[in-house]
């Protein structure tokens, strides 16, 4: 046995709020400190079996009793690690009816070895592979306990069935609520929902009544077991419903096909990967962040040919075609496991700019950014300062950047080119850059685009 002393711990950013003990790190591993006072519960969720059910699932991280202590943890749990942390604003659809899926499944278990849950909100969820899993393990408590709680199930409603409707029919805006609040309330999306200012009056009396329903009946056995068999209906419905389409959903569209020699893959609409492909396969990197991914095609690809590369963080704004990106990987992923390096995250280049309490950068900083066919929508189109622009890549990267530069602007390759602002050139783009990259490399590679690669000054 090894003690920790408490000057080691490196606490993380909620650990206070666990109520059976705290998580922090240590010499690169995860750990959590069981309380005194939880000590023997802990111990007896190993010893029953549920910690090793829940493990066989895949339902919560690999969790075992370590061999560390300290004075105040007599118990101290060790946890596989899991990166990134991604929140609900940056889930895709299906994620969070994947997410919705496993608290039932995990409830299940749970119910066979005499435990309930205690809160089942979207924070105590993270995906490892693709997978979500729940990390809260201070959550599961005994049924005998006397504790006036049964099944979260309004928390459920809010944080999925509602939710869910909503992000399928129209998700920035939910997106941008859930940014600002870590939680919103059912009044708050149908505010949202119907374009309202404010809630109507029986709005609000059938929120209350919602409440009360919730509250007093669910705590009678067999409502309870009606109420969780109909949300389990809606979980399921929610899988096969159709989420809304984007400008660029159909743009760079991926096919198992592609899989089956994915190092010989080749296409004539996008033969400028190739290029990319080939100066990525000269550098010494681990992990690639690329902001506008589309489908993932491009993705795909690097991480199908280099076993070097761990982690691609796969950044667009369009929900459908990271949806898409999310459903491709778990339909192929068995087959393909390497498809699980790619990690869909939904996400507008202005978030790091206006959210500063759960910065990306943070989370996913990576060896190389990737920026192809972007900066022209960002610069003319949606009038972001070309510093910002910069900064914020320079912030994503540890070393590497490849971006395009649109000589062209905005034209799509058809009809009149476009008038262009004078200050809107190569050399002007190339300056700008110079404040935060060493330019190494500027090629062109079609008529409207130039690859330019660069190496982050320190």
């Amino acid at each position: 046995m090894e003690k920790i002393e408490k000057t080691q711990m490196e606490y993380t950013e909620l650990a206070s709020l666990d109520s059976c003990g705290k998580t922090f790190r240590y010499k690169g591993k995860f750990l959590r400190g069981i309380y005194h006072s939880h000590e023997e519960a802990i111990k007896e969720m190993f010893d029953c079996g549920l910690v090793e059910a829940l493990v066989k699932m895949r339902l919560i991280p690999d969790t075992t009793l370590s061999d560390y202590f300290s004075d105040e943890f007599p118990v101290i749990l060790e946890h596989e690690v899991i990166t990134p942390v991604t929140y609900i604003f940056e889930w895709t659809y299906h994620m969070l009816c994947d997410a919705a899926q496993m608290i039932f499944d995990l409830n299940e278990v749970l119910a066979k070895y005499g435990y309930k849950l205690w809160d089942c909100h979207s924070y105590n969820i993270l995906f490892k592979n693709n997978k979500p899993l729940y990390v809260d393990f201070g959550s599961f408590y005994k049924a005998d306990e006397k504790i006036e709680r049964t099944f979260p199930l309004r928390e459920f409603k809010c944080d999925y069935i509602v939710t869910s409707s909503l992000l399928r029919r129209n998700g920035a805006l939910l997106r941008d609520l859930l940014k600002v609040n870590d939680t919103v309330t059912l009044s708050d999306i149908t505010r949202i929902r119907k374009g309202l200012g404010r809630p109507s009056y029986m709005e609000t009396v059938s929120e209350i009544l919602g409440a009360l329903h919730i509250k007093f009946y669910s705590s009678l056995p067999f409502y309870e077991r009606f109420l969780i068999q109909r949300y389990g209906r809606k979980v399921r419905r929610m899988q096969t419903a159709a989420t809304t389409k984007g400008r660029w959903s159909d743009y760079q569209q991926v096919d198992a096909s592609m899989l089956q020699d994915i190092e010989s893959w080749n296409s004539e609409e996008f033969k400028r990967f190739n290029r990319i492909i080939a100066l990525i396969e000269k550098l010494e990197i681990e992990s690639v962040y690329e902001w506008g991914c589309n489908n993932g095609l491009l993705a795909i690809l690097i991480c199908g040919r280099f076993d070097m590369i761990k982690d691609y963080y796969c950044c667009d704004y369009d929900d459908y075609s990271v949806d898409n990106l999310y459903c491709f990987i778990k339909r192929e992923a068995p087959k393909y496991r390497w498809l699980n390096k790619i990690k869909p995250i939904v996400g507008s280049f202005f978030d790091p700019i206006n959210l500063k309490s759960k910065n990306g950068n943070l989370r996913m900083k990576s060896d190389l950014v990737i920026g192809c066919a972007i900066a022209h929508h960002l610069l003319l189109a949606q009038g972001i300062n070309i510093d910002i622009l910069f900064e914020t890549f320079a912030s994503y990267t540890r070393k590497f950047i490849l971006i395009e530069f649109m000589p062209l602007g905005l034209w799509d390759g058809t009809g009149v080119e476009a008038p262009l602002p004078e200050y809107y050139t190569l050399d002007w783009f190339l300056e700008h850059m110079s404040k935060k990259f060493d330019v190494n490399l500027v090629e062109q590679t079609e008529k409207n685009r130039i690859l330019v690669f660069g190496k982050l000054r320190f």
